[in-house]
């Protein structure tokens, strides 16, 4: 006999089969399950398209007297799509088995439905998991920005390049493989216009489905970094709001210029989020350099870090992971908490997320 554990999970690999593919509406996976034996199983594939719910549902003719295992609270509302909550009442379903309930005001309230159309409803199956499969999504709703991740490439003695700016590479192969699957899973990524020179990326991920935004922080729009200009779909580059207007003339219109206020001679990390989050951007994965990681650091909007550290030494003065003045005392460190240690190759990769 399978527990409702057991089911739960089933249900959450159906919702990861679409990591990085529903912004912005978050992961979800369904499965029905009738006399301990599954009957049918469905996840959301993307924006638009039917809800985990309405597809395990349209995978079966015989659901009544089954039990759903969802990973999130049925929607009651109309969107894009109808209340899967009326779909599920209409069905027979006899149980439903929800992991987390629905942060959205708008869309709660399918718990309360479900009970009234005399459904049995049990909440908090794999709550931790189903709410960090959606991270994203809970950060968007919770905090109305986009939820930020911190990837940086260190050597042991912390430092992200040479003196003399070279970083290609830190980290071994396998490691860049990694990072770029990572990105796929993120709806931007954003990296400095020192790192955009230096560097001259192409900043693409491995796969990804749907639009993903390359961003550029260039107060100046001092540009040289072609790799990114000769590729304007879905780049971003943000600028001073006083920057001089000719300077606009010398970047392909397809590119999306923001400006936006500068603080302490740093362009707003707030107001870039407010720009972004209004866009529809809801994820963005900040690669640096120094200048942009201690930026955001400081303003305490990194909620998630990958931090990859490749067994060498510099040995000498490089450039270190963050420039400027860090805290002055060890018991005001910030630190990562649910930390996770794996090696990837011949390097060191530390995840956690930050207590903000």
């Amino acid at each position: 006999m399978q527990t409702d554990e057991y089911w739960m999970r089933f249900a959450l690999r159906q919702a990861l089969k679409a990591i990085g593919a529903t912004s912005p509406n978050p992961m979800v996976g369904a499965v029905i399950v009738k006399n301990n034996r599954l009957i049918a199983s469905g996840y959301h594939h993307k924006a638009g398209m039917p809800h985990a719910e309405i597809e395990a549902l349209n995978a079966t003719e015989d659901a009544k007297g089954a039990t759903m295992y969802v990973t999130l609270e049925p929607c009651n509302h109309y969107g894009r799509t109808p209340p899967c909550t009326a779909a599920i009442a209409a069905s027979g379903i006899k149980r439903a088995v929800i992991a987390a309930r629905d942060p959205n005001p708008e869309a709660a309230g399918g718990i309360e439905r479900l009970k009234k159309a005399g459904i049995e409803v049990k909440v908090g199956v794999c709550e931790k998991e189903a709410r960090k499969i959606n991270e994203v999504f809970i950060t968007n709703v919770t905090k109305r920005r986009p939820f930020v991740v911190m990837k940086a490439a260190t050597t042991l003695d912390g430092q992200i390049a040479t003196s003399t700016g070279s970083s290609n590479w830190v980290t071994g192969d396998i490691s860049r493989q990694y990072t770029k699957r990572l990105r796929s899973r993120y709806d931007s990524i954003l990296i400095g216009a020192n790192t955009a020179r230096s560097d001259n990326p192409t900043l693409l991920p491995y796969k990804k489905s749907g639009k993903f935004y390359r961003i550029v922080f260039d107060s100046r729009l001092t540009l040289g970094y072609p790799n990114l200009l000769s590729n304007p779909e879905n780049l971003i580059i943000f600028c001073d709001e006083k920057i001089d207007n000719s300077r606009l003339k010398l970047i392909d219109k397809r590119v999306i210029i923001k400006k936006v206020k500068s603080k302490n001679g740093k362009l707003d990390i707030s107001e870039v989020l407010e720009a972004l989050f209004k866009m529809g951007i809801m994820s963005v994965f900040v690669e640096g350099g120094a200048n942009i990681h201690k930026s955001f650091l400081d303003e305490r909007l990194y909620d998630k870090a990958f931090i990859f550290v490749a067994p060498k030494f510099l040995g000498g003065k490089g450039i270190p992971l963050f420039h400027g003045k860090g805290v002055d005392f060890m018991k005001d460190a910030i630190a990562l908490k649910e930390t996770v240690f794996r090696k990837i190759g011949k390097d060191l990769v530390i995840s956690g997320y930050f207590d903000v």
